[in-house]
């Protein structure tokens, strides 16, 4: 019965996310056409940027078939001097196009990314982007805003500091931003299979979350009177929880940092529990939480 129950309940959510994730798809390339919204994602590169805004108006497009948000790349000229604010309203001239079908059976496939992600078309800007008017003040996404510009500027910082491969690998590794890194360096790490170790998941945050463990205990041993009053090893596992945590949320809290955490905050619950720390139950308990709210990460 819980069997069936649970096949139930997960066709369900997938159908539920299916039809609240979709967004208008456009048919054909359109363009020039002058497009208004807001800046939800700016990221930099080497050869060019890429803006992702949501669609407040479309020339010549009804709204009923306006895409609800666009992803498009800046190059030359029309890249942006400074980062803009989450939220800012900007005017482009693009050409925006549908997301393209997978190259070949079983390839990476645009189309069902994008659809989940809301995105219903790719384009360029023929000219810099106009802001339409000042970044939001209001108090209900400063905390993504504030979020959004520390990453950035960590991994400009880094590559500033460090230029070259080395700043660019650094940084793709704290932040999850890999706009730096040359397309070279690239595909020299998957021909060698080392490419996965850029995907921010168990490695990374089990480092940082060992390190803040073991280093938290080395430094209350030479004080017996925490050991007394308080367990070291759960003040150690409630500090690495912390740590962990503020890691994943500046390397993007993608789906393998979701997992991740997910799996390593319940071990250290665990130590702080005094219960069994290291189960199978981890990846049962990391799945179900990642598949209820994005059961389409089962297919990528």
């Amino acid at each position: 019965g819980w069997g069936l129950a649970l096949a139930g309940a997960g066709m369900a959510v997938a159908a539920y996310r299916t039809e609240t994730a979709g967004t208008p798809i456009i048919s054909g390339p359109i363009g020039p056409v002058m497009l208004r919204g807001r800046v939800t994602a700016y990221e930099r590169a080497l050869a060019s940027d890429r803006l992702t805004l949501d669609v407040d108006d479309l020339t010549s497009i009804s709204e009923r078939a306006r895409p609800k948000r666009v992803r498009l790349t800046l190059r030359g000229r029309t890249r942006l001097e400074h980062r803009p604010v989450m939220g800012t309203p900007f005017a482009i001239l693009a050409r925006i196009t549908p997301p393209p079908p997978p190259v070949l059976p079983g390839a990476y496939d645009f189309q069902k990314t994008a659809f989940f992600q809301g995105i219903g078309g790719y384009g360029f800007a023929f000219a810099e982007p106009r802001q339409l008017g000042p970044p939001p003040t209001n108090m209900a996404g400063w905390p993504a805003r504030r979020l959004d510009r520390f990453r950035h500027d960590l991994a400009e910082q880094i590559v500033a500091a460090h230029p070259g491969v080395d700043g660019a690998v650094a940084a793709a590794l704290l932040t999850g931003l890999r706009g730096w890194i040359p397309e070279q360096t690239l595909q020299d790490m998957r021909e060698a299979g080392v490419a996965h170790l850029l995907a921010i998941s168990g490695l990374h945050v089990g480092l940082v979350a060992g390190a803040a463990f073991f280093a938290v205990r080395l430094a209350a041993a030479p004080f017996p009177g925490i050991g007394r009053r308080l367990s070291a090893k759960k003040l150690a596992a409630a500090v690495a929880m912390l740590l962990a945590f503020g890691y994943s949320l500046v390397a993007g809290f993608s789906v393998p940092t979701e997992r991740a955490f997910l799996m390593l905050g319940l071990i250290l619950i665990g130590v702080i529990l005094d219960r069994k720390a290291v189960s199978i139950r981890s990846v049962a308990w990391a799945a179900l939480a990642v598949l209820a709210t994005a059961p389409e990460s089962l297919l990528t």
